[in-house]
């Protein structure tokens, strides 16, 4: 299975590898085991000054897009996200000029421009 990786927050590029069938068969028993066919699908999305988690999960014919906030108590969804959010640092990774786009939301996100408050005088 390919792997890719893009960091964007350190600006040291694309990367790419490949997993194992170890890191497949737990991310598989991680999501079965949150239940993820039938969890809700989205967390609070009015703050935009926190840090979201967004996966999405294909398997036969379906599809679920989910959204969790970092700040997400007791989730397993969330436990399941930081441990991938992590695994770049497990797998043998080499650097790619080729651009990475992932299925995301959040990647093409902008967030809306900060009002500044109008100050009582």
């Amino acid at each position: 299975m390919n792997y890719k990786y893009c960091d964007d927050n350190l600006s040291q590029g694309n990367f790419t590898g490949k997993i194992s069938e170890g890191f497949w068969n737990t991310l598989n028993k991680q999501l079965e085991n949150a239940e993820f066919r039938t969890i809700d699908s989205n967390t609070d999305m009015h703050i935009y000054d926190a840090e979201y988690f967004e996966l999405i999960i294909h398997w036969k014919n379906s599809k679920k897009r989910i959204v969790r906030l970092s700040s997400a108590k007791h989730d397993p969804i969330l436990k399941t996200c930081i441990w991938l959010n992590d695994s770049y640092k497990k797998i043998k990774l080499k650097p790619t000029n080729d651009p990475i786009e992932f299925e995301g939301e959040f990647q093409k996100r902008t967030r809306p421009p900060i009002k500044k408050d109008k100050v009582n005088r």
